[in-house]
């Protein structure tokens, strides 16, 4: 990946667009890519297919030539938007005894091999990088696994209170067990957890930030019942959602077996597949406070 991102990129959309304002150059010129890869194994998600389980990531040394580069273009102008990738605290994250047959290195919780303590040399890093000339700001705009960074008391006060431009982006999709575990992911009182411990670090850094959930609507298993419970819940705390994903399928996926046969492939148990018209509902539910269609996110976790 050193060598990749050595190359003598121009940091400039190409010529033939003649001046075009091009709003996602304007989103990702400053955002600086730290690593490949996914181990959450995510029931819905194709990260892991064609980017690896693996954590494939860039040395420090890279990261901070190529902010250097960045700090003496002419368009920067002092903030740099993100380091991070699929899940920022996952850089450099691995496995002490080189991985499993089972691969699910967080769920139903993070595995006792996995290198939480990694997630410090991150935030190492990110205090190192900030501190190049002409950087004035460096924040953390990548999606954050919030149950892996719980694992580090270290890694999670410098994100927080240091990294976060005032929103941080979590992904935990569902709050109904019955839901979460079919995604394979932490069930709601995990996300309650981080939501007070994301709340109390803010406040004993005196900064008034916010947490964006990310939710799924639709996914196999999921119906009216447990997609009322997180309406409620969303409601509870005045929560209103600008975007969320409605789950459909995308290649080489649990979630898109479970979808097309109605069955867990690995349990063989049946799975309720909601229909096109309890799938609008269920999403009609998640944006309770609206009438409006929110804009729908990919559930491949692209948009994270």
């Amino acid at each position: 990946m050193d060598a990749l991102y050595d190359l003598p990129y121009t940091y400039s959309p190409h010529p033939d667009y003649r001046g075009t304002r091009i709003p996602a150059y304007e989103q990702i010129f400053a955002s600086v890519t730290s690593h490949r890869g996914c181990f959450g194994n995510c029931s819905f998600c194709a990260i892991t297919e064609h980017q690896g389980s693996s954590i494939q990531s860039r040395s420090s040394k890279s990261i901070e030539k190529e902010v250097k580069t960045l700090a003496k273009h002419p368009k920067f102008r002092g903030t740099i938007t993100d380091i991070g990738g699929p899940s920022a605290n996952m850089y450099k994250v691995g496995c002490n005894i080189g991985g499993c047959r089972s691969q699910n290195c967080l769920f139903p919780s993070p595995c006792k091999h996995l290198q939480v303590e990694k997630q410090a040399d991150y935030t190492r890093m990110l205090r190192e990088i900030k501190g190049i000339p002409g950087v004035k700001h460096l924040f953390v705009a990548s999606g954050i696994r919030h149950d892996l960074l719980m694992r580090n008391p270290e890694a999670l006060s410098a994100v927080i209170s240091e990294f976060t431009g005032g929103h941080m982006k979590i992904a935990p999709e569902h709050i109904s067990k019955d839901v979460t575990d079919l995604m394979n992911k932490p069930d709601g009182s995990v996300y309650r957890h981080f939501e007070q411990q994301f709340q109390s670090v803010s406040e004993q850094c005196g900064k008034e930030q916010y947490l964006v959930p990310y939710f799924i609507s639709g996914h196999p298993g999921s119906t009216m019942s447990s997609m009322n419970d997180l309406k409620n819940f969303l409601q509870s705390r005045g929560q209103k959602l600008q975007q969320a994903a409605d789950f459909y399928p995308t290649p080489m996926t649990l979630s898109t077996a479970m979808y097309y046969t109605g069955i867990h492939p690995l349990s063989e148990k049946p799975v309720h597949i909601p229909d096109p018209a309890e799938k609008a509902a269920q999403k009609k539910a998640l944006f309770w406070h609206s009438r409006t269609a929110a804009r729908p996110l990919s559930p491949s976790g692209d948009d994270f």
